[in-house]
């Protein structure tokens, strides 16, 4: 592989091997405890339910505050959270939720609740997939609108402390750096450790050639350790796989990780894949191997930059396209510039997976015109299964997309800088990719409440 450049991007989590079931709680006694997990990204804001006159506008952000989010739901709870339940689950779009009033973050992040009754404070729970926040607003009566757009306050949880937050394994790998992207949009340094750690939700192992220990020189788990145990797996919300920067085939990858990897994706489990990991789909089930055209070789490098186009033509990705542009990370409608694109993946299957990122054609660097190429796909899971059976979903980056080499002790050489346009491109994938399931045809659909 001829990697130019470091690449780009953030996301989620923070590692826990086999967390406790007090995961998810607030800290604070006198704070209910978090609400059942929301299924079900929306795509236009609008009151679920009528239980007052008042109402709520604002926006809802990242864990640092930066960025609006897309799909957040925003309600008012019936009462007390129940506690977010541990570990890999089906969660498809469509489970009713406990509200007096829901609504959706649009694609700027934007949300109009209506229906908010009246109260000497009201309680707010942001929430999408396992990421959910309970926060106070001040009293309200008489039909009144509350603005609540302060990123400080309207933001996911940063740690377990502020809220509930997904269990992610990452595995690092030398021509990427998702751990750092992880800590750039905002999870606590608390939040990080690795296999065995109960006290944080976000674990990092030992992939090739990348980081290997934390600074205070604890080690990081080898990938073996995970990939190897099923029950490891089943404990985690999300698993992201870095490239390690060589071809990675049955020599590296052992087929029974493959196998355990879709077992984990059936259950529920959703996972992200970087470039050459992307033989956890290629070297997988008939199915799985079958939901995109995928080079065995080490594939060529595009053009630096390469400029792709954003598939609007199904809703979440005019959605995305939409989020792109309000976040800066795209100055053209459905078009994103990226930098170290990889020519790997040439086309998907379209009846089992979704191509989000791709181009007719595209240059390789030596000036070679060559034919399709896809940069992010997504497939849900178990592959060609029914959509009423899909509970798991797999995402493949052709492009890299950590933010430095992967080298060095954690968490040196992440910084703390705002996430690149390309990263952003990321933080929409991977908070999409934790969030419920549903088919990729259609339009999001609102909060369903009971």
């Amino acid at each position: 592989m001829r990697f130019r450049g470091a690449l780009v991007a953030a996301f989620l989590f923070s590692c826990g091997s086999e967390p406790s079931d007090t995961k998810g709680r607030s800290s604070d006694p006198t704070t209910p405890a978090s609400p059942p997990p929301f299924a079900g990204p929306g795509a236009t804001p609008g009151a679920a339910t009528a239980a007052g006159c008042n109402s709520v506008r604002g926006k809802v952000y990242d864990p640092a505050g930066r960025n609006p989010l897309y799909g957040v739901a925003v309600y008012v709870p019936r009462g007390p959270l129940p506690p977010v339940p541990d570990g890999v689950s089906c969660g498809r779009c469509g489970t009713p939720i406990s509200a007096l009033a829901a609504t959706m973050t649009d694609s700027s992040g934007a949300f109009s609740l209506a229906g908010v009754p009246d109260g000497e404070s009201v309680h707010l729970v942001l929430e999408t997939g396992k990421w959910r926040r309970e926060v106070t607003l001040p009293a309200v009566s008489g039909c009144k609108e509350i603005v609540a757009d302060d990123p400080a306050l309207m933001r996911l949880p940063r740690s377990a402390s502020e809220g509930a937050m997904p269990h992610i394994a990452i595995v690092g790998g030398a021509a990427d750096s998702l751990e750092c992207l992880v800590r750039k949009i905002g999870i606590s340094d608390s939040e990080f450790g690795t296999s065995g750690d109960q006290a944080s939700h976000v674990h990092l192992y030992h992939g090739g050639n990348g980081r290997s220990r934390f600074a205070t020189g604890k080690l990081f788990a080898e990938q073996s350790v995970l990939f190897t145990d099923a029950k490891k797996l089943d404990a985690y919300d999300a698993v992201l796989a870095a490239c390690a920067a060589r071809v990675e085939d049955a020599r590296t990858i052992k087929p029974a990780w493959v196998s355990a990897m879709e077992a984990y994706a059936a259950k529920g489990g959703r996972a992200f894949f970087s470039h050459y990991m992307n033989y956890f789909v290629r070297g997988g089930s008939p199915a799985l191997a079958s939901v995109a055209t995928i080079r065995a070789d080490d594939g060529d490098d595009l053009v630096d930059p390469f400029v792709a186009d954003v598939n609007t033509s199904f809703p979440k990705g005019k959605l995305f396209s939409e989020w792109l542009g309000h976040v800066g990370a795209s100055t053209t409608p459905a078009k994103v510039t990226i930098h170290s694109a990889q020519y790997t993946v040439s086309a998907v299957a379209p009846a089992t997976a979704t191509s989000w990122i791709d181009s007719k054609s595209g240059v390789l660097l030596g000036g070679t015109p060559v034919g399709p190429v896809v940069q992010y796909f997504s497939a849900n899971m178990p592959a060609g299964a029914p959509p009423a059976g899909q509970c798991g979903r797999y995402v493949v980056s052709d492009l890299h997309v950590g933010s430095g080499s992967g080298a060095g002790d954690f968490p040196g050489g992440c910084g703390d800088s705002e996430l690149t346009p390309q990263e952003k491109v990321l933080e929409f994938m991977l908070f999409d990719l934790s969030s419920c399931v549903q088919q990729d045809s259609s339009p999001p659909a609102p909060p369903v409440v009971n």
